[in-house]
Parts: structure tokens; C-alpha cells; sequence
């Protein structure tokens, strides 16, 4: 049975994705960023569902005193309160520096246990070979990822929601990215794969960027994308301790059941839906730096692989991944 729940399991290396204060320094920063937009231009409220503008809603918790709430229609978890300016969160030298260190120190570790498996997805259904294809990763950050495509093939450029880092990134890589919102990427811009990892739920409005993503799109191309999973085993158990609970960051809470209204809205094909994650490292991180708990952080390293594997399979994890195909042009 062991062998076969770990046969498709890729491990992750807990100590270089989750070093020793990892937890205690995801939360800071979480409370450093919304201290920033308090200082900055202030908060909006949301006053109805971002997704399917319902406004009957249920408070799912606190943090940083944000109220987390979910639609009652769609089920998606979103912020009730989200900054009035983005700049205030991304367009600083400090998003920059975050960045790097969150991101820098362990690239080639990235790029070869992380970018190797979503370019693994992207052959998998995608029709053309790599060096046929033209890629967009929205949300790109330091470039990673893109470099790693570079490498097999890709003809690609990049997004970036921080103007600093943008530019950091396109000087370093030598491509395209375009320091600006998607809508605002030249019309008859076009791409064959566009992919968003960890961005959707930084967005105020999903349904204009998946919008925005497939006028980008050539007809019958695919987007990968992953998502947060509000209904995972380590946002249940953690709640408002988890990291991936971000209120000046992370707007939107995703549940399968949201991100599959949203996807059929905008009129994508919905290929592949799945969840994987790190919920296991996360409660690792959490017993170890938060409740300093040996005795339970020793048990779950020692089963780590196989608990997430079990994890993975019953669709618990804390991230969701799935490929979008824009239907074809109808003749």
C-alpha cells in the first residue's frame, strides 16, 4: 500500500522549503505587509462575493484584523477588506528584497524539484513541442521558472505585479516582462501556454484576469494555474496561523467549487483539476517554530512523505492545479 500511494509522490526537501523560524517569519511579514497599508492609502471594503457577487456570506476567521468570510452560493473565501492601492503591497524596494530571500537562495533547488514537474503538466497536455511554443508566466517574481523554460525550449516572457522586481528580473533573465497590470499587455499579444502559479488569488476581480488570460491565449491554447486550497487538511487545521492566510496579499480563498464556477464563467475548457501541497512541511514548520512541540514535529517528519502523499490523494491538499483550454475559433 506504501508503494503505491508514493509511486507519482514527488518529496519536497523540508529543510531547505521550510528552514528553522520559516512559520514565525511568515507571519511577520503577513502583519509587516498590512501595516504597510494601513500607512499607505487604507483599505476598501468587499461587500459582496468577488466571484458571483452574492452578498450572503459566513465569517470564516480573523487576521491581522481582516475578516476572512465565505460566499454562501459559490463558496469561495475572500478578504472583506483589501488595500485601496496595490502599490502599497508590490512597488517597493522591501517587495524586491522579500522576494530575493523568500525565492533567491534556493533557485536551483526550485527549479529543478518545482519547475521540472509543472513543465512535465505542460507537455503532458499541451499539443505543440516546447520549441513551438510561446509561454507568458503571469505573477513571474525573480524569473525562475521562466529560466528554467528558457532552458527547454520555450520561447517566453513574463508578468510581474512589482515594478522593481520586474526590472530586476528582466535584466537578469534578458526577456520580456511587463511591469504592468495584464489588461494593459498590447492587444494582439498572444501566447500558447500561459501559466499563473500562486497568483489568482492576489487579484481583486478573478473573472477580468482569467478574462484577461484568454484574450492573451491563441485558440486552443492552455493555462496552468495554481491555487491556494481553502478547504485543504493545513488550512483547516492551521486556519488563521497559516502563512498562505495573507489578508493584504491573498484576496481570494479558492475552493474547488469556486474555481470551477469562476473557469466555467469566463468560458474556458477545464482539462485537469487536482490538488498537491506542502501541508505536511506547514504543520512541520508550525509545531516546530509556533508551539515548539519535538516530540510532534519528530512524528510528522518521520511520516512526512507518506502523510502528504494520502493527503494528495483524498484532494486535501493546500494547493489546487489546473489546466484551462481556450476553445477554438469557431469558423
Amino acid at each position: 500500500m506504501r508503494n503505491i500511494l508514493l509511486q507519482d509522490f514527488i518529496p519536497v526537501d523540508i529543510q531547505d522549503m521550510r528552514p528553522n523560524g520559516f512559520h514565525n517569519e511568515k507571519l511577520l511579514s503577513v502583519a509587516n505587509c498590512c501595516k504597510k497599508v494601513e500607512q499607505g492609502s487604507g483599505w476598501q471594503s468587499v461587500l459582496s462575493c468577488p466571484v458571483c457577487a452574492s452578498k450572503q456570506q459566513t465569517l470564516l476567521m480573523q487576521k491581522c484584523n481582516i475578516e476572512i468570510v465565505q460566499c454562501h452560493q459559490c463558496k469561495l473565501g475572500y478578504a472583506a477588506k483589501i488595500p485601496k492601492e496595490i502599490d502599497d503591497v508590490y512597488a517597493d524596494q522591501k517587495y524586491l528584497d522579500q522576494a530575493q530571500r523568500d525565492y533567491g537562495q534556493n533557485i536551483s533547488y526550485r527549479m529543478k524539484r518545482f519547475a521540472k514537474e509543472r513543465v512535465e503538466i505542460l507537455r503532458k497536455w499541451s499539443e505543440r513541442v516546447p520549441e513551438e511554443c510561446s509561454l507568458l508566466d503571469i505573477g513571474c517574481g525573480t524569473g525562475w521558472f521562466l529560466d528554467f523554460c528558457r532552458q527547454q525550449g520555450y520561447t517566453v516572457a513574463g508578468q510581474e505585479f512589482g515594478k522593481e522586481l520586474a526590472a530586476h528580473t528582466e535584466k537578469r533573465l534578458g526577456v520580456k516582462i511587463w511591469p504592468c497590470p495584464v489588461a494593459e499587455i498590447e492587444q494582439g499579444t498572444s501566447f500558447d501556454i500561459i501559466t499563473l502559479f500562486d497568483v489568482l488569488e492576489h487579484t481583486a476581480d478573478p473573472f477580468a484576469m482569467l478574462s484577461e488570460v484568454k484574450r492573451l491565449l491563441q485558440p486552443g491554447g492552455i493555462s496552468l494555474i495554481f491555487v491556494p486550497n481553502l478547504h485543504s487538511l493545513g488550512a483547516s487545521i492551521l486556519q488563521e496561523e497559516s502563512a498562505l492566510v495573507a489578508p493584504a496579499e491573498h484576496l481570494l480563498y479558492f475552493t474547488r467549487e469556486s474555481l470551477e464556477y469562476l473557469v466555467e464563467k469566463v468560458g474556458f475548457e477545464l482539462l485537469y483539476i487536482e490538488t498537491r501541497g506542502m501541508d505536511i512541511p506547514d504543520l512541520i514548520a508550525y509545531y516546530r517554530d509556533r508551539r515548539q512541540q519535538p516530540e510532534v514535529t519528530a512524528f510528522l517528519l518521520e511520516y512526512a512523505d507518506i502523510f502528504q502523499a494520502v493527503i494528495d490523494k483524498a484532494g486535501r491538499a493546500n494547493h489546487m492545479r489546473i489546466v484551462l483550454r481556450k476553445p477554438q475559433a469557431v469558423s
